[in-house]
């Protein structure tokens, strides 16, 4: 497995993109996008991270085939605050999570919360 720091991975969205404005937030122009993809049951990072107080992308690839996935965010106290919608086949998905406070949270699959399909998303 390997780590992924969403500033590695940071893109710019073009104007002209449809995630411009989603569910009432809009994405900054430089918003950060992380890559994650779920393959044989089993997430290919175990970290990321992305910017306190500032909406950010998730580009989610399944890989499996008829088998649900999804990228579901908790805080702390089991609280979620995230959940992607269900992909249940080989596609990507791209998901805008709200902006989150500085802090450490878990990211897992909602279908599967294995520790092959968990890892820590580091918000600072």
């Amino acid at each position: 497995r390997r780590s992924m720091s969403a500033a590695r991975t940071a893109s710019r969205t073009s104007a002209s993109s449809p995630w411009k404005l989603f569910a009432g937030l809009s994405v900054p122009p430089d918003a950060v996008r992380i890559q994650i993809t779920a393959e044989a049951i089993k997430f290919d990072i175990t970290e990321m991270s992305a910017p306190a107080d500032q909406a950010f992308v998730i580009e989610f690839t399944n890989k499996d085939q008829g088998v649900p996935h999804d990228v579901t965010i908790k805080d702390a106290t089991g609280a979620i605050l995230f959940q992607g919608e269900k992909s249940d086949q080989a596609e990507t998905k791209t998901y805008l999570v709200p902006p989150l406070t500085a802090g450490t949270y878990t990211f897992y699959c909602s279908f599967h919360p294995i520790p092959q399909m968990t890892g820590i998303l580091t918000i600072k």
